[in-house]
């Protein structure tokens, strides 16, 4: 299968630097880029998938890939909640599932992590039944361990076998606090992740973070999806930096609303982030595209249609230097659905095919100093889908994209 690219703007370079930023100050970081003549390539590496039979997938929640190079899938039933792990060998080819669903040894109500430990060891954290489950190599259960915490979608495993989880807990000791930490022992040691714990109820989002490692075993950082806001806190409860993301594009989201084609746009919101060394992070957001009123026309209940609701938005991939406190590369993609990353330097996708099936793109993340243009220059859907093919140029740079009747800038 021919390789497509999609080509974005960066810079590597090596981060060797100390952290310079005031624990007690938020450093702010505008628009302006570092490099704008650098290359990221998104390299289209396999489709994992099947429209029809066992291994037919659907929204990832947790997806890596063993040192024999398998991906393991687990992904989002009819009701949301991935239940088992989906198996796909290093060429994409479906192999078999792990675990079905249930309380009893091997069985899930809401797999949110999956982690691989040397010799292809498993972790399973099970959000629902608030427990993760050992598993050996070979898929068998060799132990099971109960948490306090349910959400593990965004978390970070220390060295130690601690957790730092995102999880706003309402006990009076607790509440206003957007992360735990979890011991070996399942148990919270800390609430801790902000310098005002207020409780709002209307504003559930102030306490949605996504969390990604610090520069050393006791600290992590804590990115706010709603107000672009990272924050590194160590495992005493210490606030040691923070950074404010001064984007022109990006519109704080406070609280949810009900998206119609005569109301306010959607709001834009942080969806991934990953750590590409110790001082440098991928952001990945979202913004209603310009013609976003259009699309919502076409979805009479587009509240309750998850694919219709991401039609709405673009994707902007920026990386930012936490060191230097700058941005080195922001670029606006169109039309692709991004789920989560794969390691440090994969991404995954969703999408639909003209039928409706459902598949999950793999892309290989990588940077590359200015070269001149050497492809045909077009863009192209991966996995047998009609070819589109769209100019490079239509990959906008963030400043030049036509603005939406109520000012957004991206």
């Amino acid at each position: 299968m021919s390789l497509h690219h999609f080509v974005l703007l960066a810079i590597p370079l090596p981060w060797l630097f100390p952290f310079t930023i005031c624990a007690q100050e938020v450093q702010r970081i505008p628009d302006e880029v570092a490099c704008s003549a650098c290359e990221i390539t998104l390299e289209h590496v396999l489709t994992l998938g099947e429209r029809e039979g066992p291994g037919r997938v659907m929204r990832p929640h947790a997806i890596v890939r063993d040192s024999k190079g398998n991906y393991l899938v687990a992904h989002g039933d009819g009701a949301g909640a991935a239940k088992a792990i989906w198996v796909f060998d290093r060429d994409g080819a479906f192999v078999r599932t792990v675990g079905q669903e249930g309380e009893g040894p091997g069985e899930y109500r809401g797999i949110g992590r999956i982690e691989v430990l040397p010799g292809d060891t498993l972790w399973i954290y099970d959000r629902v039944l608030r427990r993760r489950t050992t598993l050996s190599p070979n898929f068998d259960v060799i132990a099971t361990q109960s948490y306090e915490t349910g959400s593990f979608f965004h978390s970070v495993l220390l060295p130690d076998g601690r957790i730092v989880v995102n999880e706003h807990l309402r006990s009076p000791e607790r509440v206003g606090y957007p992360l735990q930490l979890v011991g070996t022992d399942g148990r919270i040691v800390r609430s801790f992740g902000a310098t005002d714990p207020e409780y709002r109820r209307r504003q559930p989002v102030r306490f949605n973070r996504m969390l990604f490692p610090g520069p050393d075993n006791e600290t992590v950082w804590s990115v706010g999806r709603g107000d672009y806001l990272l924050e590194l806190w160590d495992t005493t409860g210490t606030r040691k930096a923070a950074l404010k993301r001064e984007a022109d594009w990006f519109v704080p989201f406070v609280a949810d609303g009900e998206i119609t084609p005569s109301g306010p746009p959607p709001p834009t919101w942080l969806r991934l982030v990953k750590d590409r060394s110790q001082h440098e992070v991928w952001v990945i957001a979202t913004a209603p595209k310009a013609n976003w009123r259009e699309v919502a026309s076409e979805y009479p209940n587009i509240g309750s249609n998850l694919t219709a609701i991401y039609q709405l938005y673009d994707s902007i991939i920026e990386l930012l230097d936490l060191s230097q406190g700058r941005l080195v590369a922001s670029q606006l993609l169109h039309d692709i659905e991004f789920s989560s990353f794969l390691g440090n330097d994969h991404l995954v996708s969703y999408r639909e095919d003209e039928d409706g099936y459902p598949f999950l793109d793999i892309w290989r993340l990588s940077l590359a100093p200015p070269t001149t243009e050497s492809s045909d220059g077009l863009v192209a859907r991966p996995g047998g889908m009609d070819v589109s093919p769209v100019p490079r140029a239509g990959i906008t740079p963030l400043g030049s994209y036509p603005a939406s009747p109520e000012g957004s800038s991206y």
